[in-house]
């Protein structure tokens, strides 16, 4: 009991961990906290989704917490674009989020699901272009790095809601374009930073870490007819997300 109790802490604190929105130094985590927003578009889909086939108080609070770190994210960003005067602004994201949190602190509703992914495709499209405009600004190989490595969170969270998606019986036609799409690019991109010359030994380990975990998610997704294959699903793509953070984390750190 007691090692079962602290398996589950070290989630909740890796959750907390990975989640909690703080004061911005450098452009290079300025990419890494505005693809952090990406994430958190996907992760609170996954959530919001789960939540309506299982009601369990880990991912209620995570759920909670996503959306809570999205508005504090966003504030952290202004902050360190304003100061450094940076041309850019949030003014379309924030429109675009204030739109979505309006459906994510009502009641819960799997009918809202398609229209929700929609939204929140979208939020992640504006997103995900405000990250490329911090990259540019940088004019940096490093950001560049950072940037694709930080979508990898995003996408095993967007891997996640996506099977989702297809556990609550949404259409075929609907859910698996987007699996395949979200499959080629996550592949794709592990394979560009397998390569980089810039790796050390510790993100080498990593990244074999997450090809071990990727393949094992691809085989999850196979099997849609075990009622607890969504509960597998949200830890495998949790495992990918620690591993992937771990690893942006030590981009950070190590490139200039």
């Amino acid at each position: 009991m007691k090692k079962i109790f602290g398996v589950l802490l070290l989630g909740l604190l890796f959750i907390s961990n990975t989640l909690v929105a703080k004061p911005i130094k450098n452009i290079n985590e300025a990419v890494n906290e505005a693809g952090r927003q990406r994430m958190l578009t996907q992760n609170i889909m996954k959530n919001y989704t789960l939540l309506t086939i299982k009601r369990r108080s880990n991912v209620l609070k995570e759920y909670k917490k996503s959306i809570k770190t999205f508005e504090e994210n966003l504030k952290e960003l202004s902050k360190f674009t304003q100061k450094n005067h940076y041309k850019l602004n949030n003014d379309n994201i924030v429109k675009a989020w204030s739109k979505i949190k309006n459906i994510l602190i009502s009641e819960r509703d799997s009918k809202e699901i398609e229209n929700l992914v929609l939204e929140l495709d979208n939020l992640l499209k504006i997103s995900n272009k405000y990250v490329q405009d911090l990259v540019k600004e940088s004019g940096t190989f490093s950001s560049h790095i950072i940037n694709i490595s930080g979508r990898q969170r995003m996408l095993s969270q967007k891997l996640a809601s996506i099977y989702m998606l297809k556990a609550i019986g949404t259409p075929k036609s609907f859910y698996e374009p987007r699996l395949e799409s979200t499959m080629s690019l996550f592949s794709e991109s592990h394979m560009e930073l397998s390569s980089l010359n810039e790796n050390n030994e510790k993100i080498k380990d990593m990244l074999l870490e997450v090809e071990t975990s990727f393949k094992y998610f691809e085989e999850l997704t196979s099997n849609s007819e075990d009622l607890q294959m969504p509960i597998f699903i949200n830890k495998q793509a949790k495992k990918i997300l620690r591993t992937m953070n771990k690893i942006t984390a030590e981009y950070v750190k190590i490139l200039k």
